[in-house]
């Protein structure tokens, strides 16, 4: 959540970032060092659990990941924890031109949360995050409504439960199921698959030349992109740019640096000569 707010800072006016912590008094200064200037943080404590740490182990050579420890507690938020950051969000999203929800399945999002979410946001952008951790149990198709899905094609495929079957066919079943109008579908070296659904489909080639850090992509993807649909940027348009972030963000290791707009734009002027 945190690199998602810095990529958004660089391309917004001001970012509100919501996320619980563990009670860990370091890590709560550590989130509060590490923010750009136009993101104000909501954090909420959890005692009872420590906050999601996961440390990857990698060979120095080539930063080839070995294994990784994951230390999380994923059982659903305490009730009172829940109601105080419904409360807030109640008040606080109808603010907001656009809701981002970078969702990696750990426990903070509950029913209650999606729920206020769904019925408040002006404009809602969600990624539900497969991973080891929340072993497949993580589903877009939680969110009753959605209005810029961005997900990879295996969480895509995973909602539709559909292994083998054409990828455009997925898209819209799930585009349907969710009365969603724009998805990107991120597909490692294949690209992007955008759909917009008064356009159709759009498919945008990788941009990349370079990979030294694939961590981190698909945040950097939708963080950018999402205000960009919120704004009414044709997809096509949007798939081009994600693409390109997506290149740039695969030469950083891990999170050490965030997009910045600057570099981008002379990135997109010297794509169009």
């Amino acid at each position: 959540m945190l690199a998602c707010a810095n990529h958004a800072a660089g391309f917004v006016k001001e970012v509100k970032m919501v996320t619980c912590l563990g009670g860990e008094q370091d890590k709560h200064e550590y989130v509060l060092d590490h923010l750009k200037p136009n993101v104000s943080p909501e954090l909420f404590t959890r005692p009872d659990s420590c906050t999601v740490t996961k440390r990857r182990f990698v060979d120095p050579a080539f930063l080839d990941k070995m294994f990784e420890v994951q230390f999380f507690e994923d059982h659903p938020l305490p009730s009172d924890i829940s109601a105080r950051i419904c409360a807030y969000l109640e008040k606080a999203v109808p603010e907001y031109d656009m809701v981002l929800v970078s969702d990696f399945g750990h426990g903070f999002i509950d029913g209650a949360i999606i729920e206020v979410l769904c019925r408040k946001a002006r404009f809602l952008a969600v990624n539900t995050q497969t991973n080891s951790a929340n072993s497949g149990y993580n589903m877009i198709t939680k969110y009753p409504r959605v209005d810029y899905i961005c997900i990879d094609e295996p969480e895509m495929r995973y909602a539709a439960r559909d292994k083998y079957g054409e990828i455009k066919s997925v898209i819209e079943k799930v585009a349907k199921d969710l009365r969603c109008g724009k998805v990107a579908v991120t597909r490692g070296h294949l690209g992007a698959m955008v759909h917009d659904s008064g356009r159709g489909f759009f498919e945008v080639p990788i941009f990349s030349d370079k990979v030294v850090d694939r961590v981190g992509a698909g945040d950097a993807f939708l963080s950018v992109t999402a205000p960009m649909v919120a704004a009414g940027i044709p997809m096509d348009v949007v798939g081009f740019m994600g693409n390109l972030v997506g290149a740039f963000k695969v030469s950083i290791v891990c999170n050490r640096s965030s997009i910045e707009p600057v570099p981008l734009y002379k990135s997109v002027i010297t794509m169009l000569k």
